[in-house]
């Protein structure tokens, strides 16, 4: 059995003065597996802009804008129709001892790697190991994880902002989704 969703996403901007030019990159076009199937995807932009659409190094649909023209608004919507299936991914079976391979480890060395919105340091650090040590497999880790992240964050907007790190979002208690995000990143 399969189902229909129809996605608005928007993104409006608003400066507090006009600026000159604008440079933009979205990642709003989901992508089909053998889960879903993307039946189609637009994303428009205004003031009115070209659209350049590529797939990046991680297989994800960019779309590239510039503005040239002075504005103080600027709003992007992202529109797509995907058809799921009700069968949910299975999780990987990679072992702990095939994460720290080298070879693996190499691989994924620019998804490993921390930033400056999450950091493995004071309590996510321990945390991370806590869980860890309590789990057999990286993917039952991964599954108390999201838990763990449930159970301490309530969705509330406004509290946070675009370079809030994981760990002030710990300290907060609340977020938004790229919160959650980078605390189950962390």
């Amino acid at each position: 059995m399969t189902w229909r969703l129809q996605i608005t996403h928007t993104t409006d901007y608003r400066y507090s003065t006009p600026v000159a030019q604008s440079y933009n990159e979205a990642r709003l076009e989901p992508r089909s597996d053998r889960h879903q199937t993307v039946l189609s995807s637009r994303v428009e932009v205004t003031p009115s802009a070209r659209v350049v659409r590529h797939i990046d190094y991680w297989g994800s649909v960019v779309h590239h804008f510039d503005l040239q023209i002075p504005h103080d608004e600027l709003t992007v919507v992202g529109r797509a129709v995907v058809e799921a299936g009700q069968d949910p991914p299975e999780p990987g079976d990679a072992s702990w001892a095939d994460l720290a391979d080298p070879a693996s480890l190499d691989s994924f060395e620019e998804l490993l790697a921390p930033t400056p919105m999450v950091s493995w340091e004071g309590e996510l650090a321990e945390v991370a190991a806590e869980i860890k040590a309590a789990h057999d497999t990286p993917a039952a880790a991964a599954e108390a994880a999201s838990g763990w992240v449930h159970d301490r964050l309530t969705y509330r907007r406004g509290g946070t902002h675009v370079r809030t790190t994981a760990t002030e979002v710990l300290a907060h208690g609340a977020g938004v989704c790229q919160d959650f995000a980078h605390l189950n990143l962390a």
